[in-house]
């Protein structure tokens, strides 16, 4: 079972000038699946007529994420472990 939810990601772009806050916030879906849960939004790229769709894959000890699209032709994955009180 799926469900509609609201995806806020805010984050930090270290640029050599400065740093820039960016914050997406969009609708996405949220379902688990053999232990894990995921929540899959897509997240458009100011600018440019792309769409970069993004999977957030959160483990038991691990959170993944999958971005593909234009600009991640080969779906770069970012990972690390999960910070405790992260389980949905």
């Amino acid at each position: 079972m799926t469900k509609d939810v609201l995806v806020s990601v805010k984050g930090t772009r270290l640029m050599g000038d400065g740093d820039d806050t960016v914050e997406v916030i969009t609708a996405g879906t949220y379902y688990e699946k053999n232990s894990r849960h995921y929540i899959l939004y897509d997240e458009a790229v100011e600018c440019l007529e792309d769409v970069t769709h993004n999977i957030v894959k959160i483990g038991e000890d691990k959170v993944e994420v999958i971005k593909r699209g234009n600009m991640f032709p080969a779906a770069e994955r970012i990972s690390g472990p999960a910070p405790a009180g992260t389980a949905c």
